[in-house]
C-alpha cells in the first residue's frame, strides 16, 4: 500500500507549488487546436486552481489510505466542466487535455523514481488510473447534463418568444406552452459591449458565450424569474417588466446594467426605452439600439442612456431633409482641413479662444482670422450663439457619419 511518507511521494512534494500550471500547460499542449484558439489565460484562473486542489485532495486521500470519492471529484471538476460545456469546447477536446495532464504527471513521478521505488510507482499509477476513471465519468455526465440544459426546449422556447415580441408577432400560443409569463409593458434595454462587434475568431466566440451566460445569471438572480433577452455576449435586447407587473420589486435598469458590467468586467453601453404595450416593443428596441450605439460612437462613458440623455444627438441621427441641410453647411470647409480643425476646436472650447488657439498651436489672432474665413465661406458666423449652435449640430452629424 502506498503511504504518504513514501520516498517517492516525499520527492514529489517540493514540486507541488508549480505543478498546477505545469500540468495545465501540458494538457493544453496535448490539445493544440484548443490552445491556439482560446484567449490567453482563459483557463488559468479557474482550472489551475482546480488542478492544485485535485492534487492536494489526491495526496490527502493517500495519507488517509482511502480512494477519492465520486462526490469529491464532482465538487472539483463539475463546475469547471459545466463552464467549458457552456463555452462550447468539445467534450473530446476536454478528455484529450485531461489525459495529457495525467500523462505529464506520470512522467514527472517516473523521473523521480529510483529502483527502490518500483512498488510505490505501481501503487501510485493504479491510484492515478482510478482517479482518471472517476474523473472521466464525472466530466462526461456533467457535460451531457449541461448541454441538455443549454439547448432544452424551455430555453429555446423563451428565446423564440423574445424574438417574436421584438418582431411584433403574436406570442399567446407560444407562451401557453412555456414556463414564462408576460408583462403588459416593458422597459426595453439594448445592451452593447464596447462597440458591439461580433466575434471574428474562436477565442472571441468563447469570451462572448461566457459573457452571455454570466449576464443571463445576473438577470435571473436580480429579477427573480426568467428574463426574456437576446443578449449574445456582444449585443442584444433585454425585456425588463415594469415594476408592478410581477410580484416583488423589479430592479431598475441602472441596477441591472451596473451588475452585468461588474460581472462581465467590460464596458457596457445600454439604451433604454419604455414600451407601454407589447405592440410597442419593436419600435422601443430599435430606438434603444440606436441610443446605445450613439453613446458609444460619441465616446460617452459606459452606462445607461435614455432618449432624454441624448435628445439632440438622437434627433440628429434621424434621416430628414433638415438634417441634410444642416450637414451641408460644412461642405465649403471639406477641402480646407485647417479651417475644419479650427471650427471643431472652437466649438469644443466655446468662448475660450485662447485655449482653443493653444490646442491648435496658433496665435489667437490666427484663430480669429480662420473663424472669419469660415464665416465668409459658409455665410454663418461661428462666433455668434446661433452660428455656434448650428455648426455644433453639423459637426455632430458629420462625426456620426464618419
Amino acid at each position: 500500500m502506498l503511504r504518504i511518507d513514501a520516498p517517492l511521494i516525499t520527492r514529489l512534494t517540493p514540486h507541488l507549488p508549480e505543478l498546477a500550471a505545469e500540468l495545465l500547460d501540458a494538457a493544453l499542449n496535448t490539445a493544440p487546436a484548443m490552445a491556439r484558439t482560446i484567449p490567453d489565460g482563459h483557463f488559468y484562473e479557474e482550472v489551475a486552481t482546480v488542478i492544485a486542489s485535485s492534487v492536494s485532495g489526491f495526496l490527502q486521500a493517500i495519507a488517509e489510505e482511502r480512494p477519492l470519492t465520486t462526490a469529491e471529484i464532482a465538487e472539483l471538476a463539475g463546475p469547471v466542466t459545466e463552464r467549458h460545456a457552456e463555452d462550447g469546447i468539445p467534450l473530446a477536446t476536454l478528455m484529450v487535455a485531461l489525459h495529457g495532464g495525467v500523462e505529464h504527471l506520470l512522467n514527472i513521478v517516473a523521473s523521480l523514481t529510483t529502483p527502490d521505488d518500483v512498488d510505490d510507482l505501481v501503487a501510485f499509477t493504479l491510484r492515478l488510473i482510478d482517479l482518471l476513471k472517476l474523473t472521466t465519468v464525472v466530466i462526461a455526465e456533467t457535460y451531457a447534463d449541461t448541454v441538455q440544459s443549454l439547448y432544452s426546449a424551455e430555453f429555446e422556447a423563451n428565446q423564440n418568444i423574445c424574438k417574436a415580441l421584438l418582431r411584433g408577432d403574436a406570442v399567446d400560443d407560444a407562451v401557453a406552452g412555456a414556463k414564462v409569463s408576460l408583462a403588459d409593458s416593458y422597459q426595453v434595454v439594448a445592451l452593447q459591449v464596447g462597440s458591439g462587434a461580433q466575434p471574428t475568431n474562436t477565442g472571441e466566440v468563447l469570451v462572448a458565450r461566457r459573457r452571455a451566460r454570466w449576464a443571463r445569471r445576473v438577470l435571473d438572480d436580480l429579477v427573480g424569474w426568467t428574463v426574456l433577452h437576446t443578449f449574445d455576449g456582444c449585443r442584444g435586447i433585454v425585456l425588463v417588466p415594469n415594476s408592478g407587473e410581477h410580484d416583488g420589486t423589479v430592479p431598475s435598469v441602472e441596477e441591472l446594467v451596473h451588475a452585468i458590467q461588474d460581472r462581465l468586467k467590460a464596458d457596457i453601453y445600454a439604451g433604454t426605452c419604455r414600451a407601454e404595450e407589447r405592440a410597442a416593443i419593436p419600435t422601443a428596441a430599435d430606438d434603444s439600439r440606436a441610443l446605445a450605439e450613439l453613446a458609444q460612437r460619441l465616446a460617452k462613458p459606459p452606462g445607461v442612456y435614455a432618449t432624454e440623455n441624448l435628445l439632440l444627438e438622437f434627433q440628429l441621427t434621424r434621416p430628414s431633409q433638415v438634417r441634410d441641410q444642416i450637414l451641408a453647411k460644412l461642405t465649403p470647409l471639406e477641402a480646407q482641413p485647417h479651417l475644419m480643425e479650427a471650427l471643431t476646436t472652437h466649438i469644443k472650447h466655446g468662448v475660450d479662444r485662447k485655449l482653443a488657439a493653444a490646442e491648435l498651436f496658433v496665435h489667437p489672432n490666427t484663430l480669429s482670422y480662420r473663424l472669419r474665413r469660415i464665416g465668409e465661406l459658409t455665410g454663418i458666423d461661428p462666433t455668434t450663439p446661433d452660428g455656434s449652435r448650428l455648426f455644433a449640430a453639423a459637426l455632430t452629424i458629420r462625426n456620426l457619419e464618419s
